[in-house]
This record gives structure tokens, sequence and C-alpha cells, in this order.
């Protein structure tokens, strides 16, 4: 509790000395917005990079088709990476089970996530410099947490590895 205090305390000081910076989705809701405050913030020489909870939330603007608003999305999102030289951190959904009528059963915890399980995964798996996959792995023990965390370089590379991660 008390790390946890002071760690609060210490992000609560870096908001307020304007070091860090945070956002509600409801206030930078488009990829426009996001782009120009990164110019905002590179034009005041500032280090920075950009943590998005929840990826399909920023509006791109009016596609027909969704595949279409989510390749203009993955590409504007590494245009801003590459042209400001920082990390993009984004959540993302995965794919729900496959047959939507079952419901927590031991087919779909044994399920393992790939990068195919990303939602609209193409074009944002071959933009990304790191893709990871984090979940829940089974556990028989009720004090701890225990995390599967799976990462490769994109989908073009050979490179992938897997970590657990074991929370206490």
């Amino acid at each position: 509790e008390k790390r946890k205090r002071e760690m609060n305390d210490y992000l609560i000081d870096l908001y307020r000395q304007e070091r860090m910076m945070l956002f509600d989705q409801g206030d930078l809701t488009y990829i426009s917005q996001v782009k120009a405050l990164a110019e905002q913030l590179a034009f005041q020489n500032k280090k920075f990079f950009f943590a998005v909870d929840g990826l399909f939330n920023l509006n791109i603007g009016n596609y027909e088709y969704k595949r279409e608003e989510n390749i203009e999305r993955a590409n504007e999102l590494k245009r801003i990476a590459d042209i400001y030289n920082i990390p993009m951190i984004y959540s993302a959904e995965v794919r729900k089970s496959i047959n939507k009528n079952r419901v927590n059963t031991d087919e779909a915890k044994a399920r393992k996530l790939t990068l195919d399980d990303i939602m609209e995964t193409a074009k944002y798996v071959y933009n990304a410099n790191v893709v990871w996959l984090l979940s829940e792995t089974d556990n028989d023990n009720p004090d701890e947490i225990k995390l599967e965390l799976k990462y490769a370089k994109n989908k073009l590379e050979k490179f992938k590895k897997c970590q657990t991660l074991i929370y206490q």
C-alpha cells in the first residue's frame, strides 16, 4: 500500500509539473487531434510518447468499409511514430472465441492467443515494430496471477518469444 501511494503521488507530481499529460479519449477522439498534439510537443522540443487505450476508438474519418478505416488508422499511427521518432503503445481488442455460443468452456480457456487474434490485424501487425499479447494462463495458486506475454517483431519477421510473468 505504501509503495502504491508513493507511485500515485509521483504520477500526480509529474502531472502537476506538466511532465505527463493525460487525456480522456472523450476529449481526444480523432487521429488528427493526436497528430496536432504530436506537432505541438515536437515544436516545444518535449520528449514524448503516446499510449492509447482502445485503439479502435480513435476516429480516422468516414469510411464505407471498416477495413479501409482500419488500414488508414494503422497507416496514420505509423506515420506519426515515424515522423516524430516516438514509441506508440496502444491496446486493441482480440477476437472472441470462434464459437460464440460457448462461454467460459475449457476449450475457450485453453485457446492460445496469436497475432491473428488482434482485431483487423493485418495492417497494425505489419506496421508494428513489436507486438505484445498479454493473457492470463491457467494457475492453481490463488495467491498469484500468472500471465503469458508473447511478443513478436511483426507478422513479417520470424522473431517470436514468450515469457511467463507471475505476480504475487
